[in-house]
């Protein structure tokens, strides 16, 4: 998937994608690795472990990807990459992402069809990075993952 694009003024770009729903069918022996994976909870694990035996795991999901990038100078007054897109599940920021420097938070809301999504798990890995950094958000707020090296600046 590619596509080109020509900006006409300086600002922050938003760009939104949903693809379709696929569906997933895991083998009982996979399900702890996926529950890692997705760093399950425990209601989730519990419900899984209720389910009488055979058990078979067959989820339906979706993938929303969303990116910001700054076009020319970024204008201060503008805010239109704070606005959700409408995504079934969004990752929103609290301000704009584009002018933040190495060792400064990054706070984000996440929206489930325009939900606060409060205990998501949301993983991350910084620049020249290999391991990923989990945050969970909470119910006030969103997770406030930091920029964590000199070249993000």
């Amino acid at each position: 998937m590619g596509f080109i694009a020509t900006f006409s003024r300086s600002g922050v770009a938003v760009v939104g994608v949903d693809l379709k729903p696929r569906i997933l069918e895991l083998s009982p022996d996979k399900i702890e690795l996926y529950f890692r994976e997705i760093h399950a909870g425990e209601a989730l694990r519990m419900t899984w472990a209720a389910i009488p035996e055979p058990r078979r795991w067959r989820e339906r999901y979706s993938r929303h990807t969303k990116t910001l990038a700054r076009v020319g100078e970024s204008l201060a007054e503008k805010t239109d990459w704070g606005q959700p897109l409408g995504e079934a599940l969004e990752i929103i920021p609290e301000e704009n992402p584009t002018t933040l420097k190495a060792g400064e938070v990054l706070s984000v809301r996440v929206l489930r069809a325009g939900v606060p999504m409060p205990g998501f798990a949301l993983g991350f890995v910084a620049v020249r990075e290999i391991r990923e950094h989990i945050v969970f958000t909470d119910s006030m707020v969103g997770p406030k993952p930091p920029l964590m090296h000199p070249a993000l600046g």
